[in-house]
């Protein structure tokens, strides 16, 4: 747009201003210091903002960008065997974990390992063949289940963190469960000998009862929970060791 002379040109000149939109890949770990302040505004702000006039027309012009490029678009009809397929290797994935701890027998151990891997290997080649398997494609539940299959894939620690890269870019799109990634990204961490972000990952302390793994920021952590929809800490450890929702 044409400008006057101004501090920095003292002659008439043309502004030419660009609208950038970021999206970060790891959407669970956000790292850093922004250059500039910054906060959210919701576009009902931009009026009451004290702005130059420029930004605020470039501001608005961006919220409706923003609407366009996310409106909700029809979605490819549900893959049935896929999700089929899926929720099956999610129940035999559960009937081993589900055993009693003092009914785990060294045979029931053995048939746990190969069904972990089993499902490791063939949720590999789907995604090879296919890319990740998003509720789109297969529906929530099912999806759910993929997500499952890559939380269990602990023998091939590479292939799960390519399997969080996915999710998290499934997460963004919104095509996948926030709080699946976010668990995903905890276990990809501890594993990795990280510091967690959530808390989701627990082991046990001394005296025997649960604790969460190392946590990032432990004075953050129940606010952190609470945005992204986890219960209190406190709680989560206690429906752990009582068995639900574990």
């Amino acid at each position: 747009m044409p400008a006057a002379p101004d501090s920095r040109c003292d002659q008439r000149h043309v502004h030419q201003d660009h609208i950038v939109v970021g999206v970060i890949d790891r959407p669970f770990a956000v790292l850093g210091t922004p250059e500039h302040t910054v906060r959210w505004a919701e576009p009902e702000a931009l009026d009451r903002l004290n702005l130059p006039e420029d930004t605020r027309v470039l501001a608005g012009e961006l919220f409706e960008m923003i609407d366009r490029v996310a409106a909700v678009r029809p979605r490819p009809a549900v893959d049935e065997d896929l999700a089929a397929e899926l929720l099956r290797r999610q129940e035999e994935d559960q009937a081993v974990r589900l055993v009693p701890a003092a009914e785990r027998t060294p045979e029931l151990m053995e048939r746990w390992r190969a069904v972990d891997e089993a499902n490791t290997a063939w949720l590999r080649e789907l995604i090879a063949a296919r890319g990740w398997p998003g509720e789109a494609r297969v529906g929530r539940q099912a999806a759910g289940a993929a997500w499952l299959l890559a939380q269990h894939a602990d023998r091939q620690p590479d292939f799960q963190q390519e399997c969080l890269k996915l999710l998290s870019a499934a997460v963004t799109a919104g095509d996948a469960d926030p709080q699946h990634g976010a668990l995903l990204e905890d276990r990809v961490r501890i594993a990795q000998g990280q510091q967690q972000i959530f808390g989701t990952q627990l082991t046990q302390g001394p005296d025997g009862a649960l604790v969460p793994y190392p946590i990032r920021d432990l004075d953050g952590v129940e606010a952190l929970r609470a945005a992204w929809g986890f219960q209190p800490l406190e709680t989560y450890i206690e429906q752990v060791a009582a068995g639900v929702g574990a």
